[in-house]
């Protein structure tokens, strides 16, 4: 006989979108992988693996701010902190590789930080940001100035017996 799918169950609705989403994205419509991951989360909002889907859909569209939004809003949700802070990074690193704006990425990461201070993916990816081109006198001040703020929180939230070594 011929097996029947309820719909009104969330768990087989979710396990037919992301059958729909893989389909979709082997035939190269991205288009509707996307949709189509977005409705899934609609109603698993906390699926990684339609989040993942849907960004790299988006990314094939080239709607690189609608990742970065969407990243954005999974950082702003009610999720586990470290969930969180990793779509922080993500957002930031669209705002760099895709955006151009690296501004936007530190203000990402700052949120991150603000969340776990001493994560050392943030801290790293941020001190990179911070480093300004060698070219401008005035802006790698700026940058000095902006790392050593860093590198004092860092050591703020470091334990008493760990050395921190700057150079």
């Amino acid at each position: 006989g011929a097996v029947e799918v309820k719909f009104d169950d969330p768990d087989a609705l979710i396990h037919e979108y992301a059958r729909l989403c893989e389909a979709y994205e082997q035939l190269g419509r991205a288009d509707l992988a996307a949709d189509g991951a977005s409705r899934a989360l609609q109603h698993d909002p906390v699926d990684s693996s339609m989040h993942e889907l849907l960004d790299r859909s988006l990314e094939k569209l080239g709607q690189h701010e609608a990742r970065a939004r969407h990243w954005l809003a999974e950082a702003n949700a009610d999720r586990p902190l470290e969930r969180r802070v990793a779509a922080y990074v993500r957002a930031a690193g669209i705002a760099v590789r895709h955006l151009g704006n690296p501004s936007l990425a530190v203000e990402n990461l700052r949120a991150a930080w603000t969340l776990e201070p001493g994560d050392p993916t943030v801290f790293d990816e941020l001190s990179a940001l911070l480093a300004p081109p060698r070219i401008d006198p005035a802006a790698d001040q700026r940058g000095v100035l902006a790392r050593l703020d860093l590198y004092t929180q860092a050591a703020e939230v470091e334990p008493d017996d760990a050395v921190i070594w700057l150079n």
